[in-house]
């Protein structure tokens, strides 16, 4: 028996390592990888938690008295965006390129949120007018997140060395699961519902840092990232 708890004590101890292992080779290759702003921009777009269909964003409404049916037509527009945004990528790419693409849904984001927030701060959301157009923003602001998305997986797909996009792309997963739990620990945080507006401009901030990060490295973009997305 003290054998047999022994070996169980060593494959534990083996189990341990090779999972440490292995996150240290995903995170060594993540951050290696020719289109690591890409990646990170994505992330950063994962902290938006307040501005996005979700439970913080129903909680919120429900605190300000919105009925059930706006609820379901605000959740079945995000989602209907979604769908469109697949239709509309495509397109997207064709006309602008994959890089500029992605561009574009950041940039689209960023100002539609922005704009959001602007709405929230002024203290009007009170009235029906106003709530309808902070609702309308991030339900429209679903087209850049979708499309970014789906883009933002075909450039590291397309930029990471042959055989290691599953390993990166585990890694970006991971990364930016962590990312929305840690801005979600935040939101809990800050407890009181009157503090929605701090959470929805960190929300809005980070998704204007991650279209800041993508447009500058495109800015500075090298020769082999010319060769890997030719015009």
């Amino acid at each position: 028996m003290e054998f047999i708890h022994r070996n169980s004590i060593a494959v534990s101890c083996l189990t341990v390592v090779d999972a440490v292992a292995t996150i240290r080779r995903g995170w060594s290759e993540y951050i290696s990888q020719p289109v690591l702003p890409a990646s990170l921009a994505y992330v950063l777009v994962c902290f938006n938690v307040a501005l996005a269909p979700g439970a913080l964003m129903t909680t919120f409404l429900i605190h300000h008295g919105v009925s059930p049916l706006v609820l379901g037509v605000f959740a079945g527009s995000s989602a209907l965006m979604g769908i469109l945004a697949t239709f509309m990528t495509p397109n997207l790419v064709k006309e602008l390129g994959i890089l500029n693409a992605g561009a574009a849904g950041l940039l689209g984001q960023s100002a539609l949120l922005g704009a959001a927030v602007l709405v929230y701060l002024t203290g009007s959301i009170s009235r029906r007018g106003a709530l309808f157009t902070f609702l309308g923003l991030i339900v429209v602001s679903r087209l850049g997140h979708m499309a970014y998305s789906v883009i933002g997986l075909q450039v590291v797909q397309t930029g990471s060395p042959i055989g290691k996009a599953k390993l990166i792309g585990a890694t970006e997963i991971a990364i930016a699961s962590l990312a929305e739990l840690g801005m979600m620990a935040v939101a809990v945080a800050a407890k009181d519902v009157s503090r929605f507006g701090a959470v929805a401009v960190l929300s809005a901030a980070a998704v204007a840092a991650a279209a800041w990060l993508y447009c500058a490295w495109l800015a500075n973009s090298t020769q082999h990232l010319k060769t890997l997305f030719p015009s």
